[in-house]
């Protein structure tokens, strides 16, 4: 698999300036990354923050806190949920990531496998204005330090035979994915 430029850990990141459009009270989240370095704390690969925490959602490529785990936090409704990885996240290794907000039915799939689920009912939660961050937090802080080979996202949630589909193209396009 080829990433061509890579994020460095530290000042890399691409930042979507807000427009209402980002705003829809459902999302699907495909992504592919490959982590160079653990690095400290929760690297993002996408952010969509709000003026006052938590985020209205952030999938996070590996959580040093939480056994290098991914993780994906959402807001829906004004309740905080948090979805963990069953699997360590390894090193120079391609990994897909998709995940589902919508009300009722929140998602984290790792290389077509679902890693957890929840049920929190309610749009997603935005209350306020800001831009979309790929790449890092907000603030430039838990930047990733790795590639994202590709990012997709969807301004509804894509039922499970999407998912699926949408996942087999990506398997196809980048080759074998780590374990």
């Amino acid at each position: 698999m080829v990433f061509g430029d890579t994020l460095d850990g530290v000042e890399d990141v691409l930042a979507i300036p807000y427009a209402a459009s980002l705003e829809t009270a459902s999302v699907s989240i495909f992504a592919i990354s490959q982590l160079a370095t653990y690095g400290s704390g929760a690297p993002r690969i996408i952010e969509k923050p709000r003026v006052s925490a938590p985020s209205s959602y952030e999938l996070i490529a590996h959580d040093t806190g939480n056994s290098n785990r991914a993780v994906l936090n959402y807001l829906v409704n004004g309740v905080a949920g948090t979805i963990s990885g069953t699997r360590a996240i390894t090193l120079a290794q391609p990994y897909l990531y998709a995940t589902t907000v919508t009300t009722g039915s929140e998602l984290l799939r790792i290389n077509g496998t679902g890693e957890g689920s929840g049920s929190d009912t309610g749009a997603v939660d935005y209350g306020s204005t800001t831009d979309l961050f790929i790449g890092s937090s907000e603030d430039s802080s838990n930047a990733l330090s790795g590639g994202i080979g590709e990012l997709l996202l969807f301004d509804r949630a894509l039922t499970l035979t999407e998912v699926g589909l949408v996942e087999q193209y990506l398997t196809n396009k980048f080759g074998p994915l780590g374990p």
